[in-house]
């Protein structure tokens, strides 16, 4: 859990990083940005951040998929001030899965990782049929 928490620092302190390289690399060198090592950088926090939590947690699906394009479409793509309310959201989203599949059918439970699937499955359709978002 503490190398989580230390991840989680790591990309907040990156953040502005990240941002400016989601302009694309011409925009990002010009700003002078080392697009490279960026791109690795996120790259490494990333890939050990989703080890540690697959490990610890397990599969849960379309959770990383959801959350994170609700969240910037409600309140914009500055990493910064959305990586907390990924968290946050994505922690209540799978509370509320959780709560539904021991509600379905008591006294047995649904895994939650069905329930996440089933309601992340019609999300994701929701987010591919709306449309994608204009510059």
């Amino acid at each position: 859990m503490y190398l989580i928490f230390l991840l989680f620092l790591a990309l907040y302190f990156f953040a502005d990083h990240f941002t400016i390289a989601r302009f694309g690399k011409d925009a990002a060198k010009n700003l002078g940005l080392p697009f490279e090592a960026v791109l690795f950088i996120g790259t490494l926090f990333v890939s050990l951040t989703v080890a540690v939590i697959l490990s610890t947690v397990g599969n849960l699906p379309f959770l990383g998929v959801i959350i994170p394009n609700l969240v910037s479409l409600r309140f914009g793509d500055n990493i910064r001030n959305t990586h907390g309310k990924v968290a946050l959201f994505g922690a209540v989203f799978l509370l509320l899965c959780d709560i539904f599949s021991r509600a379905v059918i008591p006294p047995y439970e649904i895994p939650v990782e069905t329930v996440l699937g089933v309601f992340g499955g019609g999300l994701f359709l929701w987010l591919l049929l709306k449309g994608g978002r204009t510059a």
